[in-house]
């Protein structure tokens, strides 16, 4: 998995794409494709938008 602490996050929040790409200010495809399994054409999430939904979600 290429983002095991974007899901773990998803799991532990019950997020969807969309609030996701809501919190980031990102498209919503972004968030799908970083989302992706590894065997797929995944993306991997900046550490700054990473840290930046960290901060949303400690409000």
């Amino acid at each position: 998995m290429k983002n095991p602490e974007l899901m773990a996050l998803i799991e532990e929040h019950h997020l969807t794409s969309k609030m996701i790409s809501d919190m980031l200010d990102v498209p919503f495809e972004t968030v799908r494709n970083w989302r992706r399994n590894e065997t797929s054409s995944a993306t991997k999430m900046s550490k700054a938008n990473l840290k930046l939904l960290k901060l949303s979600l400690a409000k």
